[in-house]
């Protein structure tokens, strides 16, 4: 991308799932690639972030997924439940606030134990699903940026839905 001129007005700026915008950062080596949010970089300035592969979390790695127990909502190993990452997830997302603080608007993944917001599967300490949440980086960042819009890559399926955040992005921006 080349250098905006002095002139130009400074583009919208939404911070992106990095798998939705194509980068294999997923527990799987995989990405979840979205066309409709790819199509937003014609018009946004788009920043990718995971917060899973910021806290040393390789790819592929072991999966995660929340579970609520005696001490709160956690982010522990499916397979390992040695495995917490909670205590790294919300110290990541308050080194995050300031930076975000500079986007219109967050994209999320969906069902994602970091990232989704109230669609998250959330289990029991004897691995059952007994709820939705939202993932913890997520939760922490929408606590403390109330002033940002945030929003999972589900609430983008149809134009009309892309259309209204577009109109929303401008009114904010």
């Amino acid at each position: 991308m080349g250098a905006q001129s002095s002139t130009s007005p400074a583009r919208i700026r939404i911070a992106v799932s990095a798998c939705l915008l194509g980068e294999r950062v997923r527990y799987d080596g995989e990405d979840k690639r979205n066309h409709q949010i790819m199509t937003l970089a014609e018009e946004f300035e788009l920043l990718p972030f995971c917060p899973e592969v910021a806290i040393g979390l390789g790819v592929p790695r072991p999966p995660v997924h929340l579970v609520r127990g005696r001490a709160g909502i956690h982010v522990r190993g499916v397979t390992d439940p040695e495995l917490d990452v909670t205590d790294q997830l919300q110290a990541y997302a308050q080194t995050q606030r300031d930076a975000l603080k500079t986007c219109t608007a967050v994209i999320f993944k969906s069902r994602s134990p970091s990232c989704g917001l109230g669609s998250t599967p959330l289990f029991n300490e004897q691995g059952n699903e007994v709820d939705k949440s939202s993932g913890l980086f997520a939760a922490e960042l929408r606590e403390c940026l109330p002033e940002v819009l945030m929003l999972e890559e589900s609430d983008l399926v149809s134009e009309e839905e892309c259309l209204v955040f577009i109109e929303s992005l401008y009114r904010r921006g």
